[in-house]
């Protein structure tokens, strides 16, 4: 009778070809190589990608968001953020965006963002962005006309939109 379990030079009980130290650390080196160069591409990328700038800036006006709950809900190119609007009055969020430190222009022409993302406790942060610079930036309480600055997060009590 055969001993199908010998063991010889090289190979393990199960018939599969024993990996030598050296070549398994070398395996191991490429691998962690490969993971490291990955993560800094996915790092270069989000840095540098349009989302990754409007999150970098909400974040310096106290909104922490990530770039993934942000949904682009309408683009227009070479318009204003008024045109896209209509008739709504954009006056209190156009003052509440001013108080957190950006420019409110809705006059502005060009390629037109308009961003939101759901914060729960029914809140939605609105982002209006105007050839990639925050023009207005406010949250949102839905069936209302009140607004709230982004840096309340959640916390604050709306303000009415009526001047």
């Amino acid at each position: 009778m055969k001993n199908h379990l010998r063991k010889s030079p090289g190979n393990v009980p199960d018939g599969h070809q024993k990996i030598e130290p050296k070549t398994a650390r070398t395996l191991l080196v490429i691998a962690a190589a490969l993971l490291i160069i990955a993560l800094a591409w996915r790092f270069f990328l989000e840095k540098n990608s349009f989302s990754g700038g409007i999150v970098r800036s909400l974040a310096q006006h106290g909104c922490n968001i990530e770039a993934d709950e942000l949904y682009k809900h309408n683009f227009a190119k070479n318009t204003s953020i008024r045109a896209i609007v209509g008739d709504t009055d954009m006056t209190r969020a156009a003052d509440v965006s001013r108080e957190c430190g950006f420019d409110a222009d809705i006059d502005k022409t060009g390629d037109v963002y308009v961003l939101l993302a759901n914060l729960g406790d029914e809140q939605v942060l609105t982002v209006y962005v105007v050839d990639e610079t925050i023009q207005l930036a406010f949250i949102q309480i839905p069936n209302s006309d009140s607004v709230l600055p982004i840096s309340a997060c959640g916390d604050a009590e709306p303000t009415s939109t009526a001047a």
